[in-house]
């Protein structure tokens, strides 16, 4: 897992999320796109930040692709009900089967309560290479 983010002109981070490779299977996924609020209605901006990001993550795996043995081809993410403000441009992408992440769960704090992560809850596929032969 990789942390991806986006910063602003003054090096101040405005978006985050989790970077998810399965290094077997040939595919990746975000966990969701979470954006600082103060971006909230600020349409222009949000569309820019989640072309930031998906780019991001996108040069992240072509970088991984270069010595990788099984490519990454498919890149999915997830969307979160706590944090929508990119989650429109998001869904502008095909759903897709939900392709297994890690649990976060399996990492946390005993007593920190429960959250599995966004990527269970659903996910739209962002980037695809359909040129790399599977």
């Amino acid at each position: 897992m990789q942390p991806v983010v986006v910063r602003n002109d003054k090096d101040e981070i405005v978006a985050y999320s989790i970077l998810y490779i399965n290094r077997k299977e040939g595919y990746a996924v975000l966990n969701d796109i979470e954006v600082n609020t103060k971006y909230s209605g600020q349409d222009e901006q949000l569309k820019i930040i989640y072309e930031k990001m998906r780019r991001g993550a996108i040069e992240n795996i072509e970088e991984y692709n270069k010595t990788a043995l099984v490519p990454i081809t498919k890149l999915n993410c997830g969307i979160s009900p706590n944090w929508t403000a990119v989650n429109e441009y998001i869904k502008e992408n095909p759903q897709s089967s939900i392709l297994k992440a890690p649990d976060f769960d399996d990492f946390k704090y005993a007593g920190s309560g429960t959250w599995s992560g966004d990527w269970h809850k659903g996910q739209w596929t962002i980037w695809e290479d359909n040129e790399i032969e599977k």
